[in-house]
């Protein structure tokens, strides 16, 4: 992403640079929202598209009339 950005600022003659930060946070295994995933990530598909997700163990929900996205865990830090 951060190469992307550069070379789009790049083309455009946007004298801006964009860095990467990589963070991570401990997060208790045992946290309840591991059992129940409500945190909608990615895109959107068909319902069909979700049935297959679901077969390599993806929890997957319908998002607000607007499709099917696959859900996480969002435990506390």
């Amino acid at each position: 992403l951060q190469q992307a950005l550069n070379n789009e600022f790049h083309q455009r003659a946007i004298d801006r640079q964009c860095i990467t930060l990589v963070t991570q946070v401990l997060v208790d295994a045992d946290d309840p929202a591991f059992a129940n995933p409500t945190k909608p990530i990615g895109s959107f598909m068909d319902e069909a598209g979700a049935r297959e997700f679901e077969k390599d163990g993806w929890q997957v929900v319908e998002d607000a009339g607007r499709g099917w996205r696959r859900v996480v865990a969002s435990p506390e830090p």
